[in-house]
């Protein structure tokens, strides 16, 4: 008799245990995850961009980048209005050290939605902090869950189950005020601060061309320029040791001594070697493009941008990011950087380390209002 009653009381005790833990546990992420399907490690003022106001059917969005196609805007609205009695207008949203998390924001704050969208930016991804580097574990095991068809599905359907579904992250707060992270990052955690910052670009494409379509707004996204004759500015922790910077060097002694080929050829074994080096790729496209041969080239500088640690610009990845994600949805999508790179052999095509000729901005200004005015059928 005894024995069955403490075999219950056991049983009671370890329910009542589980139930504290259980109630602990949904109390403990109810309070600190915010409602949300997406797993974003920041979160906004309340009443950030409340109510924005636009008061154009065109709007330009993004970064510096896109701040300076807005430069273009009266070209681009005089284009359009040819055949109008009323000239058309276009808004210039663009901000300079605007990551796209802040455009979402933005799009999504308007007080109208506008009818057509363009957007032009990823060359600012890291200029404020939107997560905290010790919570990138976190982060990874959330982005991991997000990936799930059927958590997506979930979530679309109970949104506030959000809150129970995802680990529980120390949130970045953003405010009006867009402050530069001046932060110094050791290599391996850039590394890392990559990885992440790939992966939450490509949610944040995903969503804001689907709050743009779903609201039977045209969007058109344009790729990233990147300047290919620059040097990347770092190599990743793990791409290189001594004896491969020691081989790099010799191919650069051997270029000041003009022997491109034999240059060329242990470059190339280097670049093949060791993939991820930004520095390997870098030297053998340079020394690709010296003897002519330009889709090589080409290639291999792309990879040197790619692989570069340092976040001072855009990359190929954010352009291939969204590339892709304006495919999946069939959205417009204008490559400004192919347009750059296809016309690098006829002149300078940057003006800087960052932006394009105003040549090439004014072709891509009319490009775009050519294809605005075909989809109004002005």
């Amino acid at each position: 008799m005894n024995q069955g009653w403490n075999l219950k009381k056991i049983v009671i005790i370890i329910l009542a245990a589980a139930g504290i833990f259980c109630a602990d546990f949904i109390f403990e992420r109810h309070q600190k995850n915010v409602v949300s399907t997406t797993p974003y490690p920041y979160i906004f003022q309340k009443d950030l961009y409340d109510g924005l106001e636009v008061d154009a059917p065109i709007v330009i969005i993004g970064d510096r980048l896109g701040d300076r196609l807005g430069s273009f805007s009266k070209l681009m609205a005089k284009r359009i209005s040819q055949n109008l009695s009323k000239p058309i207008k276009i808004q210039n949203l663009a901000q300079k050290g605007e990551g796209l998390h802040r455009t979402l924001k933005k799009l999504k704050s308007l007080n109208k939605q506008p009818l057509i969208i363009i957007y032009l930016g990823s060359s600012q991804e890291h200029y404020e902090k939107r997560f905290k580097t010790s919570e990138i574990p976190t982060i990874k095991k959330n982005l991991k869950l997000f990936s799930d068809d059927r958590v997506q599905t979930l979530l679309m359907v109970f949104p506030e189950l959000s809150r129970y579904i995802y680990h529980p992250v120390d949130y970045v707060k953003l405010s009006q005020d867009l402050i530069e992270d001046k932060e110094e990052y050791d290599q391996i955690s850039t590394q890392k601060r990559n990885e992440i910052t790939f992966k939450l670009f490509e949610s944040e494409v995903d969503e804001l061309i689907t709050y743009a379509k779903d609201r039977n707004s045209y969007f058109l996204a344009i790729s990233a320029p990147i300047n290919l004759d620059v040097p990347p500015k770092s190599s990743c922790p793990g791409s290189f040791d001594e004896s491969f910077r020691a081989k790099l060097d010799n191919v650069i002694e051997l270029i000041k001594k003009k022997d491109y080929k034999l240059a060329y050829s242990i470059s190339k074994e280097l670049a093949l070697i060791n993939n991820s080096n930004a520095r390997s790729h870098f030297i053998h496209g340079k020394i690709a493009k010296k003897l002519g041969k330009d889709q090589e080239a080409l290639k291999h500088l792309e990879l040197a941008a790619a692989f570069d640690c340092d976040n001072w610009r855009s990359s190929p990845v954010y352009n291939s990011i969204l590339k892709r994600t304006a495919d999946k949805h069939d959205a417009a999508f204008f490559d400004l950087h192919a347009l750059l790179q296809d016309n690098a052999s006829k002149g300078v095509v940057f003006m800087d380390d960052i932006y394009p000729q105003n040549l090439y901005l004014e072709k891509t200004a009319n490009t775009i209002a050519d294809r605005i005015k075909k989809l109004l059928k002005l």
